[in-house]
């Protein structure tokens, strides 16, 4: 019964976030912090972010390198890739993780 009751709970909770979430526009279901903010606050995220995160559970940190650096890795890994076809990736038809 306690098991029960439990489980109603946490479904009610689960309803009340996917309507909260389903209200919300894609690109802050996430919350998302630049770089630089975390630099400016000593290396804490801004108050108004933070509980967002508490939240959510998962953060995207934004800017931490040069798009050209990153790129470059992006690069490099796929050239890695094309080097040495016995590596594996999923999903299968069209790989986006590598295991290398």
């Amino acid at each position: 019964d306690i098991l029960r009751k439990a489980w109603a709970r946490l479904l009610s909770k689960l309803d009340d976030e996917i309507a909260e979430i389903q209200k919300r526009p894609v690109e802050e279901i996430v919350p998302a912090v630049p770089f630089k903010d975390l630099q400016n606050n000593g290396g804490r995220f801004p108050t108004a972010i933070a509980s967002d995160i508490r939240k959510r559970g998962v953060v995207i940190v934004r800017n931490i390198v040069d798009e050209d650096v990153a790129r470059g890795w992006k690069e490099r890994v796929k050239a890695y890739a094309r080097n040495n076809p016995s590596h594996t990736g999923l999903p299968k038809e069209n790989p986006q993780v590598l295991e290398l």
